[in-house]
């Protein structure tokens, strides 16, 4: 049966029924310092601009790598198809869709026109919902990550704004 991420974001993680355990907890400051190490500019990176103070990181969680907390409460949730294979990513439903492996023209069509857009490198780049809560990870043309968020807040919008593209 699929479960829909979305609906996790701000509850308690407690009263999330994951059927499966994380593989390691982190502290924000680790994180940054983890970021930071590897050659991450933080200001450029959307889980850096939320607010959370825990990292679950999950090796074998049904397309879950990531959950961010914040005092209990699930802020942000980053679902991937690079570590899992197709059909487990697949079951995962974002507001009653199916996006993984799915066209820039799929979420136009389903998510809607007001998104912006950041242009990797390397047939990477990504969308983004701002007003939603939602980003996609885009890799030759199909969504391969999907990261979901409680929406931005008006006074960070700018910080958005800077970093993606009509």
């Amino acid at each position: 049966m699929a479960q829909d991420l979305f609906k996790q974001i701000g509850l308690s993680f407690k009263d999330w029924n994951m059927t499966c355990e994380y593989d390691e907890l982190r502290s924000r400051k680790e994180v940054v310092n983890a970021w930071k190490a590897s050659g991450y500019l933080l200001e450029k990176e959307l889980p850096f601009l939320l607010k959370w103070n825990k990292e679950m990181t999950f090796s074998d969680c049904n397309g879950i790598w990531k959950v961010y907390l914040d005092k209990g409460k699930v802020s942000y949730i980053n679902a991937t198809a690079f570590k899992f294979d197709s059909s487990t990513v697949r079951q995962i439903s974002i507001k009653g869709h199916f996006p993984f492996y799915e066209s820039l023209s799929y979420l136009e069509q389903t998510y809607g026109l007001n998104y912006l857009k950041r242009k990797e490198s390397s047939g990477y780049w990504e969308v983004i919902y701002p007003n939603d809560g939602l980003l996609f990870l885009f890799h030759k043309g199909l969504v391969m990550n999907v990261h979901l968020f409680l929406p931005i807040e008006k006074k960070n919008l700018r910080w958005v704004e800077d970093q993606f593209h009509y």
